[in-house]
């Protein structure tokens, strides 16, 4: 004809590997068949699982870094309910992402959309608190009253500082 292509209806694709060959048909008897041809048939959702941060984390900055695993070449797209900001990634050939996302102060609930080289979808939820990002410091002295009839006397003060997340900064 006049066209090399042409569709072949009611062929059923088993799941996984499917190889497809030709042959012509002509008044000198058909050809040997052509080359295999390999059609992946996959109908399952990606597991999009997050490695970093864990949920509920409290984080001390404007936007998170999010990093995780699914099927090698899925696009994942990481959403911020809070704020409405997305990030878009492509997972390495061995399945991991990292993707940066924008964050809003208070409780961000984040959704990832991973979908595969087939067109599966799969999801994971992730919820992150924006923290203050504000360093703290105390000061204590050795004691707070002093007799003046006991002056001169030495007195300490200990200063403490604590990072965002209320560890001790060094």
């Amino acid at each position: 004809g006049a066209t090399p292509e042409f569709a072949v209806p009611g062929v059923i694709l088993q799941k996984g590997v499917d190889y497809f060959t030709a042959t012509l048909v002509g008044p000198g008897g058909e050809t040997a068949p052509s080359t295999a041809v390999q059609y992946v048939y996959d109908t399952s959702k990606p597991k999009v699982a997050v490695t970093a941060p864990l949920n509920n984390a409290t984080i001390n900055g404007t936007s998170v870094t999010i990093t995780g695993t699914t099927q090698a070449r899925t696009v994942v797209v990481a959403r911020n309910e809070a704020n409405g900001a997305s990030a878009t990634g492509t997972a390495g050939p061995d399945g991991t992402f990292t993707i940066t996302l924008a964050l809003e102060p208070g409780t961000n609930g984040i959704t990832l959309t991973g979908t595969d080289p087939a067109g599966n979808i799969g999801t994971s939820i992730l919820s992150v608190l924006r923290g203050s990002g504000v360093l703290t410091a105390s000061l204590t002295p050795s004691a707070y009253q002093y007799r003046a009839s006991h002056l001169p006397q030495p007195v300490t003060l200990t200063a403490l500082v604590t990072d965002p997340n209320g560890h001790p900064v060094n």
